[in-house]
């Protein structure tokens, strides 16, 4: 009994020990899985905060490299990016960066090239083939595996991405899984930069159509202001020819006159030069303005207009400004648009009524412009839709002076923003950041 009973004991133990020797291994793959699954999950969310907080393409592409690298399986990386599209021919944005030192050819930081990614580089693989790969090497010194994704937005490739290692070829489970969508994170950032750009494109095409639309009653300013000081010229011109027709050319009046006549003529020059620039297509200056100038100008700019509507212009401002910052032709327009709208409200004012435009300045965190009419003000229905393009009260207006004028002064970290005024008329109000200290700029 004793003999039947002892094999039959270490049979069982065998499977025994069989039994827990599976079980840990199967207890180990788990462990495993789930370590892979939270450094997935771990290099998701990293390459996510990256993507969400850069501010540009390459300062993302760049920290998602150096990120992927501090996993220990690769010490450099290369992302291609199509600035413009889809297509292989040029500009791609290419950005190198690693924890190790950097292949020969390639470097560091970012460039433009007018070819993407050639072989044998896997991210030729990726992009052209739109899937990812992971296989060891022997083009790259001192670096013996890698691995490449496309940069895919909503399925269309716009870019790839690769990193090398010296070690073999990972075999985590779904490593190429986790890096295409961190792909798929860096795609949004470029398509982001994308459609600020072309934002930025139409923006222009918007302000060049502001100022065409504006540009008849302009001209029809540019007419009256130009005729002032040319009729002055003529006028001392002609005095002084009459003094030397009489023999009466003394020296001193002539030079007076004489004097005269070059103050005027460089005071036509300068209003044809302001009107030009105003015109004129251009990109956008940034630079610190002296607000007090600015309105005066305009003011002076928009005398006559104000004037034919028989409408008083009235301009206050504190005895202190502080400066601005911002491109003062957009701004300028800002203030005209706002001078014909508060024109055309006061020509529709009863005759009984005051026609008074004023401009204001007051200053607290910021600094508020106001413009004031007591023309006939909006209806209330509209009020709302006040900012809406191609919404006119105009027979002949496009309605894009307001829309315009209210992304120059957002684009200069402004608000724009207007109300009817209790006793009639409205009230437009822009807010402006004021120009930063030395200190605060840095400079």
């Amino acid at each position: 009994m004793n003999e039947w009973l002892s094999p039959r004991i270490g049979e069982r133990a065998v499977r025994n020990r069989r039994m827990e020797s599976d079980s840990q291994l199967a207890t180990t793959g788990r462990s495993r899985c789930r370590t892979a699954a939270w450094v997935a999950s771990e290099l998701l969310y990293r390459a996510a905060s990256i993507a969400n907080a850069a501010d540009s393409t390459d300062t993302a592409a760049k920290n998602i490299i150096l990120e992927l690298c501090q996993t220990g399986h690769w010490t450099v990386g290369r992302a291609f990016l199509r600035i413009n599209g889809e297509s292989a021919e040029g500009p791609w944005l290419v950005i190198c960066a690693g924890t190790g030192v950097l292949p020969p050819g390639w470097q560091a930081g970012e460039q433009l090239l007018a070819a993407g990614p050639m072989r044998p580089a896997l991210a030729r693989i990726a992009w052209e083939e739109n899937r990812g790969v992971a296989a060891s090497i022997d083009f790259l010194e001192g670096l013996s595996s890698g691995v490449a994704v496309p940069v895919r937005h909503l399925g269309r490739v716009q870019g790839a991405i690769e990193l090398y290692g010296p070690g073999a070829v990972p075999q985590e489970p779904g490593l190429l899984d986790t890096l295409l969508e961190i792909g798929e994170q860096l795609a949004h950032v470029l398509m982001r930069q994308r459609r600020h750009r072309e934002a930025l494109r139409q923006q222009q095409e918007l302000l060049h159509i502001g100022r065409l639309a504006s540009m008849r009653e302009l001209a029809r300013n540019l007419a009256h202001e130009v005729n002032q000081p040319l009729a002055a010229v003529g006028s001392y011109a002609g005095g002084a020819l009459q003094l030397l027709a009489q023999g009466r050319a003394e020296p001193d009046k002539l030079k007076r006159a004489l004097e005269q006549v070059g103050v005027q003529a460089k005071r036509a020059s300068n209003i044809i030069q302001e009107f030009r620039e105003f015109l004129r297509r251009g990109d956008t200056r940034h630079e610190r303005l002296d607000l007090r100038k600015l309105i005066n100008e305009t003011a002076m700019l928009m005398a006559s207009v104000v004037r034919e509507a028989g409408a008083n212009l009235v301009v206050r401002l504190p005895p202190e400004l502080p400066e601005i910052e911002g491109d003062p032709i957009q701004l300028q327009q800002v203030l005209i648009n706002l001078i014909h709208n508060a024109v055309e409200s006061l020509s529709g004012a009863p005759a009984s009524r005051r026609r008074l435009l004023e401009i204001e300045v007051e200053v607290d965190e910021q600094v508020e412009i106001r413009v004031r009419d007591t023309g006939v003000g909006m209806p209330g229905e509209l009020l709302p839709q006040l900012f809406t393009p191609f919404l006119t009260t105009k027979p002949h207006g496009l309605g894009m002076g307001l829309p315009v004028s209210r992304s120059i002064v957002e684009f200069h970290g402004g608000r724009m923003s207007a109300d009817n005024n209790p006793d009639g008329g409205m009230t437009f109000r822009v807010r402006l950041p004021p120009a930063r200290s030395l200190s605060s700029s840095g400079r």
